[in-house]
């Protein structure tokens, strides 16, 4: 796997071999045969590392994202569902108040009815009375 760390002198492509800058492999490269070797292979080690590092940070970022978009969404739909449950509550709210409000019409519908019916009676009785005091009369 060619994975390289460029410097600007030459690159380590974790195959160990160093790359000139043309790209040509200028040799294979041993701690043992190169001048302080194993501080550069320990010091590409910690580069490799925290290159990863990186990564999971990266990943981890990108994953802790993808969770709060989630439950972003979820609370939107969430939202949504329990709007739409309210915004059905009140139509049946408002036709229940429609209904009352036919309900008192026939009510005062009713009311008048009987009104003029009582009326009507009164003016009958006050009537026979006329006509009974007439007739005794």
């Amino acid at each position: 796997m060619y994975d390289p760390i460029r410097t600007t002198d030459i690159t380590w492509n974790f195959e160990k071999f160093l790359i000139d800058r043309q790209g040509r492999p200028r040799f294979r490269f041993h701690p043992t045969n190169w001048i302080g070797g194993k501080a550069i292979e320990d010091y590409l080690k910690k580069l490799l590392e925290e290159k990863e590092e990186s990564r999971k940070n990266i990943d981890r970022d990108l994953w802790a994202q993808q969770i709060i978009n989630q439950q972003q969404q979820n609370a939107n739909r969430q939202q949504q569902q329990q709007q739409q449950i309210i915004d059905q509550q009140q139509q049946i709210i408002d036709q229940q108040q429609q209904n009352v409000n036919r309900q008192q019409q026939i009510i005062n519908q009713q009311q008048q009815i009987f009104e003029k019916i009582a009326n009507q009676q009164q003016q009958q009785q006050q009537q026979v009375s006329i006509f009974v005091i007439n007739f005794e009369n």
